[in-house]
């Protein structure tokens, strides 16, 4: 038996989605997110996997996870502002900024004070 678990990360809770690929099994999990420990939810939800419905992380065949805590965050502007850094090493300040190639463009996440280092 394998499994294919999908995860979502929220500001309150963390959604699991468990589909059983030789049954046809559904199977779904919240817990509590974990915004003091980012991704101890997740560790959290596959014990509890485990616990509830007897899926060994083993078995788990295709892991994916979303965060809706990161959409969130850059929907309603909040957080560190971030930069964007080409493969020229070019760096600039995000907001306002047109991408035209956003293949060539990294996201890099920088606190606050921190713009204008280069290293």
């Amino acid at each position: 038996m394998s499994y294919r678990v999908g995860v979502d990360i929220g500001g309150t809770f963390t959604d699991f989605c468990v589909f059983g690929e030789t049954t046809g099994t559904l199977e779904t999990l919240k817990v509590l997110s974990r915004p003091d420990e980012s991704g101890a939810e997740v560790a959290e939800g596959l014990v509890e996997l485990s616990r509830l419905y007897g899926i060994d992380p083993s078995v788990i065949s295709y892991f994916t996870h979303g965060t809706t805590v990161g959409v969130n965050t850059v929907i309603q502007r909040k957080g560190v502002e971030p930069l964007l850094d080409n493969h020229e090493g070019i760096r600039r300040r995000a907001r306002g900024c047109a991408v035209e190639n956003a293949r060539s463009l990294q996201l890099i996440l920088v606190s606050p004070g921190a713009a204008n280092h280069t290293g």
